[in-house]
């Protein structure tokens, strides 16, 4: 679903596709190459009012720049890259 589907959240952000799981109230967002990663923060604290946990998946070479835009926020984060014909994601990861 969208982010503005979830809850309210910035005009930009809110066309952000997400995955809601309802059983461990975590949102996941996988961000394409074209998303600013600065928009997360407003939803990360949005979502932690709720009660709720983010998840922002980002490809690897975008992981240090997520790591700077979210810094402090209430979310984790999670590198993924493509090896052979499989992806593989980092542990979760603190910004």
């Amino acid at each position: 679903m969208s982010l503005a589907g979830f809850l309210d959240s910035p005009a930009d952000a809110g066309a952000v596709r997400a995955v809601v799981a309802d059983r461990t109230r975590m949102v996941e967002v996988v961000l394409d190459a074209d998303t600013d990663i600065d928009l997360l923060a407003e939803v990360a604290w949005a979502l932690d009012e709720r009660a709720w946990l983010l998840n922002v998946i980002v490809a690897l070479n975008r992981l240090g720049d997520a790591h700077t835009a979210l810094r402090g926020t209430p979310c984790t984060l999670q590198g993924w890259w493509f090896d052979d014909d499989s992806v593989r994601f980092t542990d979760f990861e603190r910004p």
